[in-house]
């Protein structure tokens, strides 16, 4: 339905809506844009009915938008790929009866990726880095200076699969297992086998990620893999129904970590935690095994 307004409106291609639009990197044209209409006396009006401390901080709020906007840019310019944006999905072509507990599509900053990836100790050459909601793959991107064996990125929307897959392009080779992307629901993604680190980026609602957890757990109740589970959101929020949900499966330990600093290159600061497979539930799994299977 989307698609059919776009081409009525004469758009020729659903990534040219104004809703797929990264509005981060307009904000200060929109600024100007608003001065040259309606003037100063607009702007001091405006200032005086939200009041100087509001402004203030709403001035403050698209200036780190504008920065975190250009160092996306910058990043994309560098590695010749397309990563930068918020992207709304009702833009998107999604076949999915999750479709509406997806959140916008926005890429985790470099040294925010950086920050929670240093929790996890080393090497990590055996396991495959997986990230659920994987948008544009930045992260799969990122993911190759941690020595994994693979990358895998997991996507419903059409548009960011196609777009994540010419990004992987150039940095296949550096993985020993590669990297790619499925076009999948989340919630019925098979997992490989090896050691796990799962990567989400408060990509949907407790909905689904019920679904996404539950999934996990089924796999990992069929093996002894180990298995690192990471979770971010700029909506402190959002930890308060994830962790419990992970607790649920009575699987995983939650590591200790560090409160993440505010770096430039993000628009807000994430909030996460880590957690890794509990060392008994892989014990008793091997023991299982070795008897159900005796020499």
């Amino acid at each position: 339905m989307e698609l059919e307004k776009a081409k009525d409106r004469g758009v020729s291609s659903i990534l040219d809506q104004e809703g797929f639009k990264d509005h981060s990197a307009s904000r200060l044209k929109r600024a100007l844009l608003l001065l040259r209409e309606h003037g100063v006396l607009e702007i001091v009006n405006r200032v005086r009915k939200q009041g100087l401390k509001a402004s203030i901080s709403f001035i403050g709020r698209n200036i780190r938008h504008s920065i975190a906007a250009n160092a996306s840019k910058r990043f994309d310019r560098a590695l010749g790929v397309d990563t930068a944006g918020s992207l709304q999905l009702e833009y998107l072509t999604i076949e999915s009866p999750n479709a509406s507990h997806g959140t916008e599509a926005v890429s985790t900053s470099s040294k925010s990726f950086d920050w929670m990836l240093k929790n996890l100790p080393g090497p990590l050459s055996d396991y495959t880095f997986v990230d659920i909601g994987c948008g544009k793959g930045r992260t799969l991107l990122l993911s190759r200076g941690y020595g994994f064996y693979r990358a895998i990125g997991v996507e419903f929307a059409l548009e960011l699969v196609e777009i994540a897959q010419r990004n992987l392009v150039t940095i296949n080779r550096d993985f020993p297992g590669g990297a790619s992307v499925v076009h999948r629901d989340a919630s019925l993604f098979d997992y490989p086998r090896g050691p796990l680190v799962v990567y989400l980026y408060n990509p949907f609602g407790p909905e689904v990620m019920g679904q996404v957890i539950q999934n996990l757990a089924t796999h990992l109740s069929s093996c002894a893999d180990d298995c690192y589970v990471i979770y971010g959101s700029s909506n402190a929020a959002t930890l308060t129904w994830f962790e419990p949900l992970l607790a649920e499966t009575d699987l995983f330990e939650q590591c200790p970590t560090q409160p993440m600093p505010l770096f430039w290159d993000a628009v807000r600061t994430i909030h996460y935690c880590v957690y890794r497979r509990k060392k008994d539930t892989q014990a008793s799994h091997m023991q299982r095994a070795s008897t159900s299977n005796p020499e």
